[in-house]
């Protein structure tokens, strides 16, 4: 299951390349946060990333990726939260 999981992740990023490299907006405004989204799943199937401290920050560190890319899909609005997340 876990390797399914890594290759969708993968999947997901070289479709947001090639979204990129042929300018397909809609594709890429979902391939970019599906690529980290499934990283996020994956690396949380594991039991270390749950019941460590340093797993469980570097699962964080992984969500507030995804959510700067989500920002950044936008710059013309949320640049700077794409950024520096204000409180």
């Amino acid at each position: 299951m876990t390797w399914i999981l890594l290759l969708l992740s993968i999947g997901f990023a070289i479709t947001d390349w090639i979204a990129v490299a042929r300018q397909k907006r809609t594709l890429e405004i979902i391939a970019k946060p599906a690529t980290l989204a499934a990283l996020c799943i994956w690396f949380a199937s594991f039991p270390t990333a749950r019941s460590s401290t340093i797993g469980v920050l570097f699962l964080l560190g992984l969500v507030f990726s995804l959510l700067g890319d989500v920002f950044l899909l936008f710059a013309e609005k949320h640049f700077l939260k794409g950024l520096i997340p204000s409180s």
